[in-house]
């Protein structure tokens, strides 16, 4: 099975691993992808990977940038979110986490979340957490799920409970 993992930039280079045997080989993309059947440099340090299955993985990073992978990451696209508040260009997205196959959610700088339904070819905004940035995301297949933004804890619930209401927020020590 695929493995895909990422680095934040050694010596100036976004460090992003493929793995086609379950992680016993690794290959460094050294800082590139392909995007089509085009090499392309690696722009910007990534910070957060997510797959949801079927091979379907997204990779996020500084200046709002996404790549997704549908193949499990031999090849992959080029994806940015937009947003009517923030130029995506200028937000660093600091996670990612799937609630399905094709369904993600992205947390950038300044608190903003973005979603995906169709494994990242397209975004939407989803609200703003004031200037509380998301620093980790993580779903359970029920659509459950938690984010950590400045020191809080917040809990997402499945659509069986209630999912579109604010989600419940904690302080954690």
């Amino acid at each position: 099975s695929n493995v895909v993992a990422i680095s934040d930039a050694v010596n100036g280079t976004p460090v992003l691993l493929h793995s086609a045997d379950g992680g016993q080989s690794w290959t460094n993309r050294n800082g590139q992808i392909v995007i089509g059947d085009t090499p392309t440099s690696i722009p910007s340090a990534f910070t957060s990977v997510s797959f949801g299955g079927a091979g379907k993985g997204l990779v996020v990073g500084a200046n709002g940038y996404v790549v997704r992978t549908s193949d499990g990451g031999a090849t992959w696209a080029s994806s940015m979110p937009s947003a009517t508040s923030v130029p995506p260009q200028t937000a660093a997205l600091l996670s990612v986490g799937h609630l399905s196959v094709d369904t993600a959610v992205t947390g950038a700088i300044l608190g903003f979340l973005f979603k995906t339904t169709d494994a990242g070819a397209s975004w939407l905004e989803l609200t703003r957490l004031g200037t509380n940035s998301p620093s980790s995301l993580a779903f359970a297949g029920d659509g459950s799920g938690a984010m950590v933004a400045a020191n809080r804890l917040y809990r997402a619930l499945p659509a069986s409970q209630g999912a579109g209401k604010p989600a419940s927020q904690h302080r954690t020590p």
